[in-house]
């Protein structure tokens, strides 16, 4: 068996995955992230420069002949690529002038048997990078403070644009998904908000090979999102929860080697049906909070590390209505932001969240009804298969519904 110690001093460093065990300037306590591990004496490591041809799943490693540590592995042996990759040898082909190595999959706790890691990251959105995949065309930027990032995309027949701008632990975003049916019926969908001040915290502990402790929190998720919706005419947008199929913005945490990312996605849930040509609606409402997703597990149980917050609702009451001949009903909400956390990548938290929620409905008859909601919820899912965990756990975390208005007979 050997021992390794590996130390990070975490400062915003988003692009290059770094090690500096000696210096400690400009660096509070609460920032120092943490490895301190024992490797399997199966596990060999290598630095990226030693291999001389790989894919992007890092499913083969083409090595020279004079490298030294190429010839310890064999049939099984995990191959750990600093700030890279962790594979499983599964094929070694050393009938050519290199050696050609293929990979499998393997988990985190066949690598390393004991030890711990720890992360405490002040998330500083400046010089994050934001990546955009859609079809063939793949667009990626590094965002800068200050200057805009405009991302377009198709969402069912629908047009969309996000607008991203960051400050230092600020992240500002400005969306608007928008169609015009015909002449005389439109609908529009926005938001824009922001958060500051996120934290992203966590620990996974491994004893003799088995997951003892798992715990991930993403602390001081302070922020303020206001949701609108505009509908004109005729419509009928039944849409449901779709998911942008796509990472928007990937967060490099630094820790002595392993790749963290935490990656930030939008989701957005649309139902929308007005079935009348004199239909009009106008939902505006503000969400304002201060709030925490996490959930640790002990090697035995999970439990819940979250709190909803101080939150707040900002609205205008006699600025929001539905007003239609016939019975109509809309919805419209996004997760903002939605977090993956991302380990060598392998999704070990598939979303932790903070979910927006306004819709109005409006029913006629002999007691006719209209009403307007909103809600804010917060939801958290993990998977720990990379960890040798076989299981995974949900949970929504908090919901907080309210209804902003209320007019006719309704029951």
């Amino acid at each position: 068996m050997r021992k390794i110690y590996l130390f990070s001093i975490v400062f915003v460093a988003f692009i290059v995955y770094s090690c500096n065990e000696n210096s400690t300037s400009n660096v509070t306590p609460k920032d120092v992230s943490k490895v301190d591990v024992v490797w399997s004496s199966n596990t060999v490591q290598f630095q990226p420069e030693e291999v001389t041809e790989t894919d992007s799943l890092y499913s083969y490693l083409i090595f020279s002949k004079g490298n030294v540590n190429v010839h310890k592995l064999k049939v099984g042996s995990i191959i750990f690529l600093y700030g890279k990759a962790l594979k499983k040898v599964t094929e070694i082909d050393s009938s050519g002038a290199e050696i050609n190595i293929k990979t499998g999959d393997c988990t985190l706790n066949e690598a390393i048997t004991d030890g711990e890691i720890n992360w405490a990251q002040t998330i500083d959105w400046n010089k994050a990078s934001a990546t955009i995949v859609l079809g063939n065309t793949k667009k990626e930027s590094i965002l800068v403070e200050g200057q805009n990032f405009d991302v377009s995309f198709p969402l069912g027949s629908m047009k969309g644009k996000i607008t991203l701008k960051t400050k230092g632990s600020r992240l500002d975003a400005l969306c608007e998904i928008s169609e015009e049916i015909n002449k005389g019926t439109n609908i529009k969908y926005g938001f824009e908000g922001f958060i500051q001040n996120m934290k992203s915290e966590g620990s996974i502990k491994l004893e003799k090979g088995e997951l003892k402790e798992f715990d991930c929190k993403n602390k001081n998720i302070e922020g303020e999102v206001t949701l609108q919706l505009v509908a004109v005419g005729s419509l009928n947008q039944l849409l449901g929860s779709i998911e942008l199929p796509y990472t928007l913005i990937k967060v490099p945490i630094v820790l002595a080697g392993i790749p963290m990312f935490l990656n930030i996605k939008i989701l957005f849930v649309i139902n929308t049906k007005t079935a009348s040509i004199d239909a009009s609606a106008y939902i505006k409402t503000k969400f304002k909070f201060n709030s925490q997703t996490g959930i640790n597990y002990d090697g035995t149980n999970y439990g819940v590390e979250a709190s909803a917050g101080p939150y707040k609702y900002d609205f205008i009451k006699d600025s929001n209505w539905v007003a239609s001949s016939v019975a109509a009903g809309l919805n419209f909400g996004l997760t903002f932001p939605r977090f993956e956390l991302e380990m060598f990548g392998n999704i070990l938290v598939p979303y932790a969240q903070t979910a927006f929620l306004i819709g109005g409905s409006f029913t006629t008859g002999t007691k006719t009804c209209l009403t307007i909601d909103c809600s804010f919820i917060g939801a958290m899912g993990v998977n720990l298969k990379f960890l040798g965990l076989k299981s995974s756990f949900s949970k929504t975390l908090w919901q907080y519904d309210k209804n902003i208005k209320k007019a006719g007979t309704c029951n």
